[in-house]
């Protein structure tokens, strides 16, 4: 990390993930957070998406790797490691930056 501090909460329910990144200090500055998903249920739950809401900012990107695969089937008690990464883009003109969003990995169970 470089240039931030970030902080990641779970939801009650754990299926989303809050982060806030209060102060990107310069353009290029990044920030990481590495997440395990674990199916601690009983039966296959299969992937269906990952979803980033709240982040408006166009000199901010938020990405995750590895690459999200649709379809990957986590059996009980499996995990499925990645890293989100939140960027400032390094032509930004602008002074700061603060970064809120929810990160949500979207599942069904049973299939």
């Amino acid at each position: 990390q470089t240039g931030c501090t970030i902080t990641a909460i779970v939801a009650g329910d754990k299926n989303s993930l809050t982060v806030s990144v209060p102060n990107l200090a310069f353009p290029s500055a990044t920030c990481s957070v590495n997440v395990v998903v674990k199916n601690t249920g009983n039966i296959v739950a299969k992937l269906l998406s990952a979803t980033v809401t709240g982040n408006t900012d166009p000199d901010v990107t938020v990405t995750y790797a590895p690459a999200f695969v649709a379809g990957t089937m986590l059996a009980a008690n499996a995990t499925y490691p990645f890293t989100i990464t939140i960027t400032w883009v390094s032509a930004s003109t602008v002074a700061d930056h603060t970064v809120p969003f929810t990160f949500a990995l979207n599942y069904e169970q049973g299939v």
